[in-house]
């Protein structure tokens, strides 16, 4: 008894067990106590008592009557155990019953609790509740890329960002694997709803050093409210559940209110997820080339092989409408191995009948470059259909190899050393970081066509082409403009000191057989669409006596 309470032996002699009390029973539990003990003549239960230095504590109790040898009650004895280490391992499990063990957040099961509290509340003031279903941008990259221990550690410091980025009254809750909800009441609704979206895509999007590896990431956020979109916690969810697939479509970093057309766009999407599985196994998918051409000859310099669906009932279905699709549902990295046994059997067939194609450039998705055998799968292809490396062009975006710096160097490193030829794509739109780039071996940049749009009027457009050029040019690189539609464009660009130009202002991507046809009838088949090229009245000087090749020489036509 010294032990459990702390107190010495001969402070407890003589005393009477109200030492020990606690104030947490009231005189009801007492009196109920020795109800029993005078009745039945013993007591047992749990009570809460108070150790010397104040702590309170919980107690098994046991209390029995002691007899006489004719029976009559003369006194009590009273044994007693420390259930604090019971205690603390229940009060342990029911926490981790309702929290998430990594992150420390409330999990899933302790959401339904926090949105009842909420919506409660709103039905008592006249507010709104915001649920906010928070989806990490290809976090399955970086267990593939670094590991499930860098994966863990980056959770927990996305969930200590997402925690800042929200107010204090707001709770978060770890809904499993990388994803997120968020809950707060408001009172302004959708308008108050997206500026807490965007804090929350503001919070997470920043560099991130992880075991020596700088990440960049970033967030897709869904959004419904309560009472508008849903009347139960689990309606709430699911619909904002929705909403965040519908904001991935937009790419990453973006978020979506729910609307009420978006559950049929989600059975459609499952519905297209079906067939393009039928599609990979059918081969329904083609390619389209776009030249590449050299601004100081006309001459096509690179092709860039674009995939198309050729669907049964829908048509010609573009990338956009199915490639989130494939990334959602782990069906882009066998795509992206068809595409890549399309292109090399083409360019095998085009060095067959002497077409002067240098190269073909090939997009890599995030999941193929992740690939630990990337470098043997693409020597395989090559080699099945007797493809030179240097007439094979490999592009990568700048924020996937910006999300693990490290070990997309390493990607391309592999690449490098086969003889294809490596490209950066759509730089300048994400993180871009001089320091890594000279790091990387690849030999082609391409300047993204946002910055193109606003050519030439932009001044701020033109210096960011102007020094990007300058910057790949002294680092030895070739630089490759895309999204080039109009002749002030191509102007302009030309001045910025670009030399490979790519855009519906020469062709729009097209099949190989007219592919072929302007390789067979010109060695410079753009000539007259340069800065300074001769014009025949209205017209451009045909370039040679071919069939109709439609939209190919007109600028701003549709895709």
């Amino acid at each position: 008894m010294c032990r459990i309470s702390g107190y010495s032996r001969d402070e407890l002699i003589g005393q009477n067990p109200r030492l020990f009390r606690s104030g947490r029973h009231d005189e009801g539990f007492y009196h109920r106590m020795w109800q029993e003990i005078k009745g039945p003549g013993s007591w047992r239960g749990e009570i809460w008592n108070r150790r010397k230095n104040g702590e309170i504590f919980p107690g098994l109790l046991t209390i029995s009557t002691v007899e006489d040898g004719s029976g009559k009650r003369y006194g009590f004895v009273a044994s007693t155990s420390d259930l604090s280490p019971l205690h603390q391992a229940q009060e342990r499990t029911e926490y981790l019953a309702r929290h998430d063990a990594l992150t420390s957040l409330p999990n899933r099961d302790a959401l339904q609790d926090l949105l009842q509290e909420a919506m409660a509340q709103a039905d008592q003031s006249g507010e709104q509740v915001v649920v906010s279903y928070l989806d990490l941008d290809q976090f399955k990259l970086v267990n593939e890329s670094l590991g499930y221990q860098a994966g863990d550690r980056t959770l927990q410091e996305v969930a200590r960002r997402l925690r800042r980025g929200l107010e204090q009254d707001n709770s978060l809750v770890r809904w499993g694997g990388d994803h997120f909800v968020a809950v707060s009441v408001t009172q302004r609704g959708s308008a108050d709803a997206e500026d807490k979206a965007r804090r929350l895509l503001e919070s997470v999007n920043l560099p991130l050093d992880v075991d020596g590896h700088r990440l960049f990431l970033t967030i897709s956020a869904g959004l419904s409210l309560y009472p508008g979109d849903a009347q139960t916690p689990e309606e709430l969810v699911q619909h904002a559940d929705t909403a965040m697939h519908s904001a991935k479509q937009l790419g990453r970093n973006h978020y979506k209110m729910f609307y009420e057309t978006m559950n049929q766009e989600v059975v459609e999407r499952l519905a297209l997820e079906s067939e393009l599985r039928t599609a990979l196994e059918q081969k329904q998918f083609i390619l389209h080339y776009q030249p590449q051409v050299e601004l100081a000859t006309g001459r096509v310099r690179g092709l860039e092989a674009l995939v198309r669906w050729r669907h049964t009932q829908r048509g010609l279905l573009m990338p956009d409408q199915f490639i989130s699709v494939a990334e959602d549902a782990d069906l882009i990295a066998p795509l992206g191995v068809q595409v890549l046994e399309m292109a090399c059997r083409q360019i095998r067939l085009w060095m067959e009948r002497g077409l002067p194609v240098e190269r073909v450039a090939v997009n890599l998705s995030a999941h193929q470059l992740w690939e630990d055998d990337l470098a043997e799968t693409v020597t395989e292809i090559m080699e099945k259909h007797g493809c030179p490396p240097q007439r094979l062009e490999l592009e990568v975006t700048e924020s996937v190899i910006m999300s693990s710096v490290e070990k997309g160097r390493e990607a391309l490193a592999k690449l490098h050393r086969l003889g294809v030829e490596v490209s950066i794509d759509d730089f300048g739109t994400g993180y871009s970081s001089l320091y890594y780039l000279k790091k990387l071996p690849f030999s082609v940049l391409k300047i993204d066509k946002s910055f193109v749009d606003d050519l030439p009027g932009d001044a701020d457009s033109v210096n960011i082409v102007a020094s990007i050029a300058t910057l790949a040019h002294g680092m030895g690189k070739q630089v490759v403009v895309e999204g080039v539609e109009t002749l002030p464009q191509l102007e302009s660009v030309a001045s910025c000191g670009c030399e490979i130009v790519q855009g519906f202002y020469f062709s729009r991507p097209l099949p190989p057989e007219e592919i072929e046809r302007i390789l067979s009838c010109d060695r410079r088949p753009f000539a007259n669409r340069l800065p300074g090229a001769r014009w025949v009245g209205t017209k451009l000087k045909p370039l040679c006596k071919m069939k109709s090749l439609p939209f190919l020489f007109f600028p701003g036509v549709a895709r």
